[in-house]
């Protein structure tokens, strides 16, 4: 169970990772992503060769964790310099966001008469 929890914070962090990769390649920012995939990378292999045989899975869901965390502090980073926004506008849904939100929903439902 404990890895399971674990594994659900790393999923958290995946998922935010892989929504900035995707403005930054959708910006021609694509170097910003491999800087971080680069940097998960570094972190990724030393951790499983040094901490894999002693703690197996337990000691493998933690480095995901961490690595995923890096991936997205160095893209979130770019993110802000790239689109000239604070950090809280990426991690906080903001009345805009739920506005436009609203409003996309409305013009692709279907239409009731």
């Amino acid at each position: 169970m404990p890895m399971m929890l674990i594994l659900l914070v790393a999923t958290i962090a995946l998922a935010a990772t892989i929504i900035l990769s995707s403005a930054l390649v959708a910006v021609n920012e694509p170097a910003a992503t491999l800087r971080a995939e680069l940097a998960g990378l570094a972190v990724t292999i030393p951790s499983l060769i040094v901490f894999l045989p002693s703690s197996g899975g337990l000691a493998a869901a933690t480095i995901s964790v961490v690595a995923y965390s890096i991936r997205f502090a160095i893209q979130l980073s770019a993110a802000r310099r790239t689109f000239s926004r604070p950090a809280r506008s990426f991690l906080l849904l903001e009345r805009a966001d739920l506005g436009w939100l609203l409003s996309q929903a409305r013009r692709i439902a279907p239409r009731h008469t």
